[in-house]
């Protein structure tokens, strides 16, 4: 008898502890694909007749693609109700590959934990950057496919080429940030919202013969977003500084990143925009510091019509080159004008149409803006970039795709 008392007493209490602390357990995800097109002409820099090259050369690609429309992932969400308002929750979520079934799968795109109460929510582990929410929202193609965000993706590049600290991807810290910790506003403040963020470097405490100069801050990041949404108002500031020291050269390098970043809801019209402006401070060489500056931007717009939704953006980048050096002539723009179509099949289901069509002006055919012109860079045309020797001039391409989000 006493053994049967003893059960139900346990029995009742594990009872009444999950009453107490109720959780949920989500799987979702998202899987996008596209039949895409790329073409990018690009020129000789130099004298082609002297040197025997083509004054031009035009690359050509048709590809099945994979996340034009929105990034194709996986993920696992969950939360616990820990009592007094206060919870437990986390988010793994990663990038597949359904164009060719390739990649490795990993939780590289987020990874955290947190704990929520009235006062916010403080997240650690992997996630995104306030530099990218704000992308993100000032950017009628939600920074993917041909049309996306064009600074994003040269800002990303600069970022790689300041150096990649251990255990990081190449265009960390200005989209995801890894080893981060972050603080979130509750969303009970009138439509006010914000967040801070810092991420570790987790480099060495000390010098070494194969470390030196480097800090041990290198690879950290930290960066601040506040914001006001409600009505028809969404507008937000952002700031993030990536800490480069001794990654490439010994010495002090650092990517500082402002972004402001909106958008305006008229109606059956929604209008989209943001401004931001990148500094790669890099170590000095010599008697000059190389600031090289990019002002980027975007204004666009979604509209509705025909049961789907029209999508526009133009958007540019200017690189003011560091003066006192052998580049400083070397100042050269960016621009890209997309368009684009998205059918609502259902509430998880859609077909979706981009074009876009991008332009690039440079001065000088020495010392080329490398961040313009390197053969990584893209343009978002999926091409492998310029060959050797050669600077893109214009790029178009175009996405037609399905997506479907579970």
């Amino acid at each position: 008898m006493k053994l049967k008392l003893s059960l139900l007493a346990a029995a009742a209490l594990c009872t009444a502890h999950a009453a107490h602390a109720q959780s949920s357990i989500t799987l979702f995800g998202v899987v996008d694909a596209s039949l895409s097109s790329y073409s990018a002409t690009s020129r000789f820099v130099g004298d082609p007749t002297a040197s025997g090259q083509a004054p031009t050369v035009t690359q050509h690609a048709n590809k099945i693609a994979n996340s034009a429309f929105a990034p194709s992932r996986l993920g696992f969400r969950g939360t616990e109700d820990l009592g007094g308002g206060m919870s437990a929750g986390f988010w793994l979520e990663g990038q597949i590959y359904n164009d060719d079934g390739g990649g490795s799968f990993n939780f590289s795109r987020r990874s955290t934990v947190s704990l929520t109460n009235p006062w916010g929510e403080l997240r650690l582990g992997r996630d995104v950057t306030v530099l990218g929410w704000n992308n993100y929202i000032g950017d009628p193609f939600g920074v993917m496919g041909v049309g996306g965000f064009a600074p994003l993706q040269i800002f990303g590049y600069v970022s790689a080429m300041r150096g990649v600290a251990a255990g990081q991807l190449p265009s960390d810290n200005y989209i995801w940030s890894s080893n981060s910790v972050g603080y979130f506003l509750p969303p009970n403040l009138g439509g006010i919202y914000g967040q801070v963020q810092y991420a570790l470097g987790e480099g060495p405490s000390t010098d070494t013969a194969s470390n030196a100069g480097k800090s041990k801050k290198a690879g950290g990041f930290w960066g601040g977003r506040i914001g006001y949404d409600k009505g028809p108002v969404n507008v937000a500031l952002a700031y993030g500084e990536d800490n480069k020291d001794g990654l490439v050269t010994p010495g002090k390098s650092r990517i500082k990143t402002f972004n402001v970043a909106g958008t305006y809801d008229f109606g059956p019209v929604k209008l989209i925009g943001q401004l931001t402006q990148l500094r790669d401070e890099q170590a000095p060489t010599g008697a000059a510091r190389a600031n090289g500056v990019y002002d980027g931007g975007l204004l666009g717009f979604t509209a509705p019509m025909l049961g789907g939704m029209v999508r526009c953006a133009y958007d540019w980048v200017k690189y003011n080159a560091p003066k006192g050096t052998s580049a400083q002539n070397n100042d050269a723009t960016l621009g890209k004008l997309a368009l684009g179509y998205v059918y609502f099949l259902s509430q998880r289901t859609l077909l979706y149409a981009t074009a876009a069509y991008t332009r690039t002006h440079f001065n000088g055919a020495v010392n080329i803006p490398i961040a313009l012109t390197a053969s990584t860079v893209a343009y978002s045309t999926g091409l492998s970039g310029s060959p050797a020797g050669y600077a893109p001039t214009h790029t178009s391409g175009y996405d037609f795709g399905i997506l479907h989000s579970f």
